[in-house]
């Protein structure tokens, strides 16, 4: 399952002591009580679980600071935006499935469904399928939308703020909702780009002849955050999600 900025990495699956608060929330969330939690390789930001339930039940659990509960938030809400815009396009990409988000003993936790990684007979078929499904997500994000580019709440890119203010065109939200927060942290860490003002103005004129439309995107698309599934097809997670041109996720 999703874990920060990278996904399911090997690990040996050690068995670990479970806190009670954790095994409780979960029995209280899932209905089935936890057996077993196992860690798994690979997360930046956020520890990761693999869970097995007393029912028969593998889950994919993150876990945090209490005080990081809103960027688990911010990722549930961007799942189930995506699965949406995966039935409204008729997808087979697979994005995993918020089962429960909350508090285990002053833990932020968010519940996952188990997707099961791996390298498919055909893997070169299995990213096209994948590529595919990219492509009808975002073409059925594009049914029903108002035209504005941008997103009903802020959120995160990995830990960082991500600014979603919505705005009528995409080099204008581009420059101010993309460029200019990047922009302004690298002068507040003492690496000021000279002739930034002058870039932040020129880059709506400059996207100003590219026809984007408003698509639903995952907005940190990247090696680490898609993989292959070992029926076949593939999946993406930990999004950072918005309205915003294509490109950004190819």
């Amino acid at each position: 399952m999703p874990i920060a900025a990278c996904w399911q990495r090997p690990s040996l699956h050690r068995v670990v002591a479970i806190p009670q608060a954790f095994s409780d929330w979960i029995e209280a969330t899932s209905g089935a009580r936890l057996l077993k939690r196992s860690p798994v390789g690979g997360g930046c930001i956020h520890s990761a679980w693999r869970l097995a339930l007393a029912d028969g039940q593998e889950l994919f659990a993150k876990t945090n600071r209490a005080e990081l509960l809103p960027v688990l938030e911010a990722e549930a809400q961007g799942l189930e935006a995506l699965a949406r815009a995966i039935e409204q396009g008729q997808s087979s990409l697979r994005v995993p499935r918020p089962c429960g988000l909350g508090l285990a003993g002053g833990e932020a936790v968010l519940l996952l469904n188990w997707l099961e990684l791996g390298t498919p007979r055909d893997p070169a078929q299995a990213w096209e399928a994948l590529g595919v499904g990219l492509a009808q997500l975002h073409r059925g994000s594009l049914i029903g939308h108002d035209g504005r580019f941008g997103w009903e709440r802020d959120n995160f890119i990995g830990s960082g703020p991500q600014a979603n203010r919505w705005g009528e065109t995409w080099g204008a939200f581009f420059a101010e909702q993309r460029l200019r927060p990047q922009l302004n942290w690298a002068a507040d860490s003492g690496h000021a780009l000279p002739g930034a003002e002058a870039l932040l103005e020129r880059v709506p004129l400059w996207l100003a002849e590219h026809p984007a439309e408003p698509s639903l995107v995952h907005g940190d698309l990247w090696s680490g955050n898609a993989a292959l599934l070992q029926g076949g097809g593939g999946a993406i997670f930990d999004p950072a999600v918005y309205r915003g041109d294509r490109e950004v996720d190819l």
